[in-house]
């Protein structure tokens, strides 16, 4: 099928993807640059030992995130597309549900569970006597701990549906034909008992293998999770880099990861010095991205096809992996929110706190759709960019719009701070120009809108991505024949077809950006605040029905417009 969109020339919508690219991508590598300047030295010296100890307790917490989150993720998308159970369709909906909350807010649900005062905590200290610390850490080297099981946890259950999402998006898409005749191949003869087999595919991770059909194991061993490995990589980088960069979990746990004193350098010392604090920690982020990439040879990341439907042959009845997928979404999901609701109380106490933080929820609300309308029209602006430029070219746009992931939101808080407080004490620029920076973008919501743009962009530009996937190019033609206007041709025409695409990104725009944290926390304007960073503050001097309060009706208002979206385009968002 051709590009619809080949024959679609404007230079407008060239620069406005030029412009926004810049003013994601300019920034941070200004912070970057500005490690190598002034003092040096002095700068890099603060990587000492107490640094580097930071950064391995960072990435083996990562990695131990990355690998349970796998092992979760892998097997219930395998569920989704590789099996039948009831309920199946329900749950493709409700698995997305722990990616739309606040990372901070499922880290205060389960210190409800599993906290000082948790539920399980009370119980196992009742039953056993054996006191629960969330906080503490385990296999101490040369006095320190080196991993934290509570953090672990709290990050596997806030990504791991965003492995299961990347999977997913590949299972839906792999041809089915060499699946289905691996079936009709006896299986291999093995002088093994059954036993055996099965505790070596236990062993080696594929501990899922045991809930399939003896019938399917061959197919899905041996033919699908090769043909999945780009994505099973991609899903891998995704849970590193975000469990990595992740700050408010390790902040409310007290977990010394690199985060918390890259925070403490920004707010404390300067942003170059937090930059430095930084860099090794975006260095590996960088270069698994490129790594995902390259190895991948553009099959997860560049715009992919419509899903395939798959035959029932390849889909038994399976009540055990059914069981599972049910049970990791209750746990995850609807457990941390119960126990929310549970500690929240009566209505007394959501009116209480209503009347103590409307003004935050109304900034917030403000700011998310501002948020919201940067973020879709920048991610169209670069998706028609790269579907315009060919196969390469276009690719390489993508994988720009891309790079933002591999910097934390605590770091792009910090480059933003630092690049539009440079413009606004500028001495060299006009002083009508600094005045405007200073008071639109430095002091006021703007410089908000901007963190959100690089932070939610590569979704925005997935969604539109995977909508222009659905465009007939017929339809797109004929409408280039009768309109000459480029803007005619792109309100009248393209805009149109690709208007659920652009209202997915809208939507996440809109969602992500309410329950941004890490940015907001360094950026924060003195005049401005969000119900998020009300939140954080309020762990630690407000009563804990109130936080619970509060979390319950964001968590409400976060979801609610992802239900209107399926209910009005009867459809789910596609990123992938």
């Amino acid at each position: 099928m051709t590009n619809p969109l080949k024959k679609f020339r404007s230079s407008g919508n060239t620069w406005f993807a030029v412009f926004v690219l810049a003013v994601v991508l300019v920034p941070m590598l200004g912070l970057f640059a500005a490690m190598l300047r002034g003092d040096a030295v002095a700068r890099w010296g603060q990587v000492n030992d107490v640094i580097l100890d930071r950064i391995a307790v960072t990435l083996i917490l990562a990695v131990s995130v990355t690998v349970i989150a796998l092992l979760l993720a892998l097997p219930f998308a395998l569920a989704l597309h590789r099996a039948r159970f009831p309920g199946r369709s329900l749950l493709r909906i409700l698995y997305v549900v722990p990616l739309l909350i606040p990372p901070h807010i499922q880290g205060i649900a389960w210190m409800r569970i599993i906290g000082k005062q948790g539920l399980i905590t009370k119980w196992v200290m009742d039953t056993w006597g054996y006191e629960v610390n969330v906080r503490a850490g385990i296999f101490e080297v040369e006095g320190a701990p080196i991993f934290f099981p509570g953090a672990t946890w709290m990050l596997v259950a806030a990504f791991w549906p965003l492995c299961a999402l990347i999977i997913s998006a590949g299972l839906a898409r792999l041809d089915p034909r060499a699946e289905e005749s691996a079936l009709f191949i006896p299986e291999r003869q093995v002088a093994q008992p059954r036993w055996k087999r099965s505790l070596g595919d236990i062993l080696r991770g594929r501990w899922f293998l045991c809930l399939f059909p003896r019938s399917h194991r061959q197919s899905v061993g041996g033919v699908l999770l090769p043909m999945l490995k780009p994505h099973v990589w991609a899903g891998v980088f995704f849970v590193f880099i975000f469990a990595a960069g992740c700050y408010p979990i390790p902040a409310l746990l007290d977990t010394p990861t690199i985060m918390i004193d890259i925070f403490f350098a920004a707010s404390q010392v300067d942003s170059a010095s937090a930059g430095v604090v930084a860099a090794p920690l975006v260095l590996i982020t960088v270069l698994a991205l490129l790594w995902v990439t390259i190895s991948s040879r553009g099959q997860v990341f560049q715009s992919r096809s419509t899903p395939v439907k798959h035959p029932n042959s390849l889909m038994p009845k399976n009540w055990a992996l059914g069981l599972f997928a049910w049970g990791l979404v209750l746990i995850t999901s609807f457990v941390p929110f119960y126990a929310l609701l549970e500690k929240a109380g009566g209505l007394d106490t959501y009116r209480t706190i209503w009347k103590n933080v409307e003004d935050d929820i109304h900034n917030s609300f403000v700011l998310a759709l501002g948020g919201a309308v940067v973020v879709a029209a920048g991610g169209l602006g670069v998706a028609l960019l790269a579907s315009r430029m060919g196969r390469k070219r276009g690719f390489m746009v993508e994988v720009l719009a891309l790079l933002p992931f591999a910097f934390p939101a605590v770091v792009v808080g910090v480059a933003m701070n630092r690049f539009w407080g440079g413009f606004a004490n500028a001495t060299f620029l006009p002083s009508f120009f600094r005045g405007w920076v200073d008071h639109f973008i430095y002091q006021r919501s703007g410089i908000y809108f901007l963190c959100y743009l690089t932070l939610f962009l590569p979704f925005a530009v997935r969604c539109v991505a995977a909508a222009l996937k659905l465009v007939d190019p017929r339809q797109v033609e004929a409408g280039l024949l009768v309109q000459r206007s480029p803007w005619n041709r792109f309100c009248g025409i393209i805009l149109p077809v690709l208007g659920p695409g652009v209202m997915a990104a809208f939507l996440l725009g809109f969602v992500l950006s309410l329950g941004e944290l890490g940015a907001g926390l360094v950026v924060q304007p003195p005049d401005s605040s969000t119900v998020q960073i009300r939140i954080f503050n309020m762990i630690h001097f407000a009563r804990d029905e109130e936080v619970a309060a509060l979390c319950v009706m964001i968590v409400a208002i976060t979801l609610l417009p992802t239900l209107m979206y399926s209910l009005l385009f009867n459809r789910k968002v596609e990123v992938l």
